[in-house]
Formats: C-alpha cells, sequence, structure tokens
C-alpha cells in the first residue's frame, strides 16, 4: 500500500482537494502531436500540426548529472535509451500540457521506442527508473485532467526533427537545422518536475532493491 498512499499524497498535494472533469458530446479534436526522440545526450520534441504538417515548437533538454543520479544512467552510454526516451515523452507532455489540459484534445504522441510508448500507455513498468516516469505521467494527467495519449510507432527515419533537437550536444559542427525547423521556436528545458521520489530515492517504491525489499 505505500507506493499508492505516496501516490495520492502527491496528487492532492499537487491537484489540490476539488477536481473538475470536463465531459463532451462529441469527441475532442486530436489535431496536434508530440513528436519525441532521445540521445545518449539529450531529448527531443516537436509540437507538430496534423493537418498542416508544420512544427508549431520544439524543445530540447541536455541530459545532467541530476539525470544521471536519479534515473540511474550513464550520460553517453546507449543502455538507457529506454529510460531517457519516456524522460522525453514526459518532458514534453509537461511543456504543452496547457494545449491539452480539460480534455479538449486528444494528445497523440509520436516516438520511435516503442519501449516508451508502451510504459506510456500501461503507466507502469517492471523497470525501476521507468516504472517512477509512468506514475509521474499519470499524475500529470489526472491532475490536469488530460485525456490518455495515443500512441502511435514512427521509424527513426521519420523522426528527423525531434532527433536533431535530442543529439543537442553530440551533433556534428557541420550538421544543419533541418528545414521544418527553421523559422520554430525552440525551447530549452532545464528542470524535471517530479512529484514522486525517484527511483535512486525510494528504491523500493519501484520495484527496486530498496531496504525494505533486501531485508525480505
Amino acid at each position: 500500500m505505500t507506493l499508492a498512499l505516496v501516490w495520492i499524497s502527491a496528487f492532492f498535494q499537487q491537484g489540490g482537494n476539488q477536481m473538475t472533469r470536463v465531459y463532451y458530446l462529441n469527441a475532442p479534436p486530436a489535431d496536434l502531436a508530440v513528436v519525441t526522440d532521445a540521445s545518449p545526450w539529450g531529448l527531443g520534441a516537436v509540437l507538430a500540426s496534423r493537418t498542416t504538417g508544420r512544427i508549431v515548437e520544439g524543445l530540447e533538454s541536455t541530459l545532467t548529472s541530476a539525470d544521471e543520479q536519479e534515473m540511474g544512467i550513464t550520460i553517453g552510454d546507449p543502455a538507457a535509451q529506454g529510460v531517457v526516451e519516456l524522460l522525453a515523452i514526459f518532458v514534453a507532455l509537461s511543456r504543452w500540457k496547457g494545449l491539452f489540459v480539460g480534455r479538449r484534445r486528444i494528445p497523440l504522441v509520436r516516438s520511435d521506442s516503442l519501449a516508451a510508448l508502451g510504459v506510456a500507455r500501461k503507466l507502469a513498468s517492471p523497470v525501476p527508473a521507468l516504472n517512477h516516469l509512468g506514475a509521474e505521467i499519470s499524475i500529470l494527467l489526472e491532475t490536469s485532467d488530460i485525456g490518455d495519449p495515443i500512441g502511435a510507432h514512427l521509424p527513426g527515419k521519420l523522426n528527423g526533427c525531434a532527433d536533431f533537437l535530442s543529439r543537442c550536444m553530440g551533433r556534428a559542427e557541420s550538421e544543419g537545422t533541418p528545414e521544418a525547423l527553421k523559422g520554430a521556436k525552440i525551447r530549452s528545458i532545464v528542470e524535471r518536475k517530479f512529484l514522486l521520489p525517484t527511483a535512486a530515492q525510494r528504491p523500493e517504491l519501484w520495484g527496486g532493491k530498496g531496504k525494505e525489499s533486501a531485508s525480505a
């Protein structure tokens, strides 16, 4: 019951004591797509119009030593790809949540990572760091009354803009900005606003090797 109580406590601290749910007779539009990608050095995402294909905004976020500590990853190590791919989805949804709040739109999430999309759909995983991020996404959706994201696999070759932004520390100097990104506002994201203790802080909550599990 510990994890459930921690989640409920964080939910009420973030969402207040009164929640409003909005229901529509007709399905909300799904006119915006959140396309994410990650590299061993950073996160990237673009918000794009499905009707015109125009990129409304982009974001890039360099992985930091705090990410290494909290996510249990090593910057530059491809073994952490699944975790950073899901972190990219969390950061992107956090940045653009205002466009989906109150279920005014259905968020379409596109990624070339099947593992990250699977956790974003189930909001849980046997991998502690992914399990934590799934719980963070679930609080974000609930407190902002955002409908469940619709995920779809996007092959890497179609994900060029988000891929370019994710390699903020690993691009070749000669590499030019993709044409679709030119003129789009690119935000640099530094903070990770976690509401729950991470898998590094409380591993026993997320299926890791903590004090409770070690003594069991």
